[in-house]
């Protein structure tokens, strides 16, 4: 490991503090690190960063404003993150930005050339607890994934998708309907 990965695996230990405290500094070191990460205690434009969140490569990030990330996130940023402006992402997502090819059957998967695409989440979207989101996806705008699903495919804006793989479920409407399905 680079001494630059271990500087930043000692903070992300420091970052885990709980409480207020945990929080500001939570608040005060990714806003330096990421590249649209707001400092301000506004409730609109604040970036609610709790515990346990993981960034492998926090440069090819960026974070819109009013955005919430909730506890236990993990954001493997190498092949470049953009989360757009009031993003809910729920505990415990996963957003994985590259993966093993398996092109040549023989050499093991190990040895074989990884491949990046970009993860892009459009301004309002919903990623529901657990979600797994996979690299070269797009959700857009004021978009929901449903809690635990595998995203394969880009999401269109205002649709609700759920499952492993995730597929449509609904468009979203004005209702006064149950959310629930």
């Amino acid at each position: 490991m680079t001494f630059a990965g271990q500087i930043w695996e000692f903070l992300e230990c420091l970052l885990n503090w709980p409480t207020k405290i945990g929080f500001i500094l939570r608040a005060t070191v990714y806003s330096k690190v990421l590249k649209k990460a707001p400092l301000s205690f506004s409730r609109r434009t604040i970036i609610k960063w709790y515990r346990n969140i993981r960034i492998t490569d926090p440069g090819k990030m960026e974070v819109g404003a009013g955005t919430s990330i909730e506890r236990g996130n993990l954001f493997m940023s190498e092949g470049g993150i953009t989360i757009g402006r009031d993003v809910l992402l729920a505990p415990y997502c996963k957003l994985i930005t590259h993966q093993h090819t398996f092109r040549e059957p023989d050499k093991s998967i190990y040895d074989q050339e990884m491949e990046y695409g970009p993860i892009v989440i459009e301004d309002g979207a919903w990623i529901g607890a657990g979600a797994i989101v996979l690299p070269g996806i797009r959700i857009g705008k004021g978009a929901i994934v449903g809690a635990g699903s595998v995203v394969i495919r880009n999401v269109p804006a205002l649709e609700i998708w759920a499952g492993n793989p995730a597929k449509k479920i609904r468009d979203r409407e004005a209702s006064r309907q149950s959310c629930l399905p």
